[in-house]
């Protein structure tokens, strides 16, 4: 696995299903008592003109994707997490059947640099 399919997995397992999975939810909340928060969220949501909705959807994609930019940029050390002058490096491993990969190895493209290029 690369920094290409890795954003590529990170896109369509979390970003997509994140965005559907909330829409979703407000449009049909799960569960036999969904919270009181939830019940909420879904009645306003469903009072909404369509308009409304097709903008609510984009605020969240938005939300979702500026989250996922923020991880890369973590994940690529270009957003610190760490106070003081000494910050370790965070490194993304790969493995299956044996084979250790370094998925964000020097050599690659960044993450955010990836995510951002689509």
């Amino acid at each position: 696995m690369d920094v290409t399919e890795f954003v590529e997995a990170i896109r369509v397992t979390v970003e997509q299903s994140s965005i559907n999975g909330c829409i979703d939810n407000y449009e049909d909340p799960p569960g036999r008592s969904p919270s009181k928060k939830l019940l909420e969220i879904s009645d306003w949501y469903k009072s909404m003109p369509e308009h409304d909705r097709e903008m609510l959807r984009k605020v969240l994609a938005d939300a979702v994707r500026s989250s996922i930019f923020g991880f890369f940029s973590v994940l690529d050390g270009v957003r610190v997490i760490e106070d003081g002058p000494e910050k370790g490096e965070l490194e993304l491993w790969h493995v299956k059947n044996g084979q250790r990969i370094l998925i964000n190895s020097s050599e690659q493209n960044l993450f955010h640099d990836e995510y951002n290029a689509v």
